[in-house]
């Protein structure tokens, strides 16, 4: 009975290291072998190899990497598992692919992307050199400073022209081929050459009728372009009547 009492450890011990030495065992095979990779190289349809593309892990892992000159990329990854790769680069369309890397294991993913040309929104580049600096803090204003660069005729006043002239109504009557009076704060024009018709009148860019000018105070204009006859008035504003009234509000 002693005997088997001192035997006993040593047999349980030894059960213990037959049962945990296999698991030691592969945990070291596996510490030991190399570490998994993707590898491969990323191509366009007529097969030329696409240097710049950007290879990445979408799951199970984050390792990146781009495409040398010839195309190629390796991923190191840190475990043995299932993974989603995205092919990508500007001016081609992304790809996806699913792929499977076993212990050690080193496995081969090629890409093909399509050509898929990037469209850039246009770009409206402004002038600001026609538009003086008290104005520049907003666009609202360009246009009245482009009509005024590239006009060949018309009348343009901003605000300090017409401060200076003493109102909108003494300032445009001061220019030959308009009647501008000022009653009770509203504004009254009349251009003696327009005979067939009346004016179009535009308010901060919405065409209206001649009764506009009526609700519109004269102290709220900040500019006013008045285009006396049809041969004035710009291109793009003919067949609206016989001349134009261009006013913008503050």
């Amino acid at each position: 009975m002693q005997r088997l009492a001192r035997v006993l450890p040593c047999l349980l011990g030894a059960l213990a290291l037959a049962t945990h030495a296999p698991r030691v065992l592969a945990q070291r095979m596996e510490a030991a072998a190399p570490a998994p990779s993707i590898t491969g190289i990323v191509r366009d349809t007529a097969g030329k190899p696409v240097q710049g593309a950007k290879v990445s892990i979408l799951s199970g892992g984050s390792p990146s990497a781009a495409t040398d000159v010839n195309g190629a990329y390796a991923l190191r990854l840190h475990a043995a598992g299932d993974y989603r790769v995205l092919a990508r680069r500007v001016g081609l369309q992304p790809e996806l692919a699913d792929v499977t890397v076993g212990v050690g294991g080193s496995v081969s993913l090629d890409f093909v992307l399509e050509r898929s040309p990037a469209y850039l929104p246009a770009v409206e580049v402004r002038d600001t050199a026609l538009v003086p600096s008290k104005y520049r803090f907003t666009t609202r204003y360009d246009a009245f400073f482009t009509h005024r660069a590239t006009a060949t005729s018309g009348i343009f006043l901003d605000r300090t022209e017409i401060e200076r002239g003493g109102g909108v109504a003494h300032a445009l009557s001061q220019r030959g081929g308009v009647r501008a009076t000022e009653n009770m704060g509203t504004l009254a024009i009349r251009l003696p050459r327009c005979t067939m018709g009346s004016p179009a009148v535009i308010v901060d860019g919405v065409l209206s009728n001649g009764g506009v000018l009526a609700t519109i105070p004269a102290s709220s204009i900040e500019l006013i372009e008045v285009y006396r006859s049809v041969a004035e008035m710009p291109v793009e504003g003919r067949g609206n009547g016989c001349g134009a009234i261009v006013i913008y509000t503050r």
